[in-house]
């Protein structure tokens, strides 16, 4: 790789990571506050646009996820391999998903307005309250526990481009076959953590639910993991814990 490559990558994946980081940390504001927002009651609230409302978000979530199989199918792949990029494909993946997720949360629309699933009428600054901030930010630390434990640098594309740099073989090829065999069934940070967020909520909003229910979906079946991953993932849990402990004290 000569120098012009080498900071242009290095540029490339830097801005994913920053890019990632900012697009999720919005994610994580409007999944709390849309499941904060109370059904309107005024005047204004028309049921008679429903159906494009509807149409929009559901064309939203298959954006998402049509550019997720499309980013994980062999022909990207192949088309990264003959431009070169095959070095950019996390970075550029990592990309292409915090693209994909502002053009969801900018444009998704209000369904049914007047109407939902489950209100409670949590008064702000309440234990209540409190209590469902507090679920959300440890399930979000959740999310960012197991991005740790399967390597976030390597899940974000970063160590692929600083791998490259310095000359040396992939990351991935350093690692134990169960590792590999984790991250080949394994795209997406999924944890327990990340359905509190988009299921414990007071007001689930219908637009709220089918969010939720989308995502959740795509979550279950977007992956392939099997009981053997699940024991590796919780070896390298404990073993990142044990880690961290020896490591403060």
């Amino acid at each position: 790789m000569n120098s012009v490559q080498a900071v242009t990558f290095s540029i490339v994946s830097a801005a994913g990571f920053v890019y990632c980081f900012f697009s999720m940390v919005q994610f994580a504001v409007f999944l709390y506050k849309s499941g904060q927002r109370p059904v309107r009651k005024d005047d204004e609230c028309r049921e008679s646009s429903w159906v494009s409302s509807l149409v929009i978000n559901l064309a939203l979530l298959l954006l998402f996820i049509f550019q997720h199989t499309l980013m994980a199918s062999y022909w990207w792949k192949h088309q990264l391999k003959v431009y070169g990029l095959t070095i950019l494909s996390r970075s550029l993946y990592v990309i292409a998903t915090s693209l994909s997720l502002q053009v969801l949360f900018h444009w998704w629309q209000p369904v049914f307005p007047c109407n939902s699933l489950w209100q409670f009428d949590i008064p702000s600054g309440s234990l209540a309250s409190f209590v469902i901030f507090l679920v959300h930010c440890v399930s979000w630390l959740l999310v960012l526990a197991v991005c740790f434990t399967i390597d976030y640098a390597e899940l974000m594309g970063v160590k692929q481009v600083y791998y490259s740099i310095l000359g040396l073989p992939p990351p991935l090829h350093h690692k134990s076959q169960e590792h590999q065999r984790l991250f080949q069934h394994f795209r997406h940070p999924f944890s327990s953590g990340f359905l509190f967020v988009l299921w414990f909520v007071p007001v689930m909003r219908w637009d709220r639910f089918i969010l939720s229910l989308g995502l959740s979906l795509y979550l279950f079946l977007g992956h392939s993991l099997d009981e053997d991953d699940y024991d590796y993932l919780r070896e390298q849990y404990h073993l990142k814990e044990q880690q961290l402990w020896q490591s403060a004290f």
